[in-house]
């Protein structure tokens, strides 16, 4: 599958990422993207709108905004870590959309990615790489796997 980002806050703007199936029934990038773009024909949504969309009418469409991204994400937070008093669970609103990217960038660079290979995984300029790997917790393992866990038990209706 190959994906050409049509708009981009920085100046690249068209650039293009090859996926390939992975087979895994959650986390294969194909599959998902086949699910948006059905989705997408199936509402009969104009090709100008973004693919991210749902109807709960038919009628109008409602686009994947970063508060909704962000809902999700803290719900499973509080899946994850079923005690009030926790770390996590205390500071849930600090677990944001671009927690995703900064996390990415750290699981990257654990398994042995260079800046480079980062920045252009995850379309960031090659400079701002060391500043988000300065600027998170770096032990993700623990709580990567607890945080999948905890979205695992949500159910998506």
């Amino acid at each position: 599958m190959e994906i050409r980002w049509r708009y981009d806050k920085s100046a690249h703007n068209f650039s293009i990422r090859r996926y390939r199936i992975t087979g895994h029934h959650i986390f294969d990038p194909v599959d998902a993207a086949v699910s948006i773009v059905h989705r997408h024909t199936l509402l009969n949504v104009p090709s100008a709108y973004p693919l991210g969309v749902w109807s709960d009418t038919g009628i109008t469409y409602r686009f994947i905004k970063d508060t909704d991204v962000t809902k999700v994400m803290q719900h499973s937070v509080d899946l994850a870590y079923p005690d009030p008093n926790h770390y996590m669970r205390r500071n849930r609103h600090l677990v944001l959309p671009h927690s995703n990217r900064v996390t990415a960038a750290v699981c990257l660079q654990k398994g042995g990615a260079s800046n480079d290979e980062i920045a252009f995984k995850l379309r960031w300029h090659p400079t701002s790489v060391p500043t988000y790997l300065r600027d998170c917790f770096q032990a993700v393992g623990d709580l990567l796997a607890r945080s999948i866990t905890g979205v695992m038990k949500m159910s998506f209706s």
